[in-house]
């Protein structure tokens, strides 16, 4: 069996099953169990936009997006694509 480095720490069992053997097979199948961690995110409750103070949330968005810089017309030009 082949595997990374990383891989072999979490390998709990490698064998082979002879009981398995196809007929005529001149092999035997590997039975591997890889026990590695699994990261879960945390559960985050749905937003509720029914409960949103839809006045606030226009006031906010009024003053940030002043903050913005005008729209300005692009051409083909790399300039606008390269840092």
């Amino acid at each position: 069996m082949f595997a990374s480095a990383q891989l072999t720490d979490w390998i709990t069992k490698c064998d082979t099953d002879p009981d398995s053997q196809p007929p005529t097979a001149d092999h035997f199948p590997i039975s591997t169990h890889i026990d590695f961690p699994v990261t879960t995110n945390p559960t985050q409750m749905p937003r509720n936009f029914r409960a949103t103070d839809w006045e606030e949330l226009k006031a906010i968005l009024d003053e940030e997006l002043l903050e913005l810089k005008p729209p300005r017309e692009l051409n083909n030009s790399s300039k606008h694509w390269t840092t």
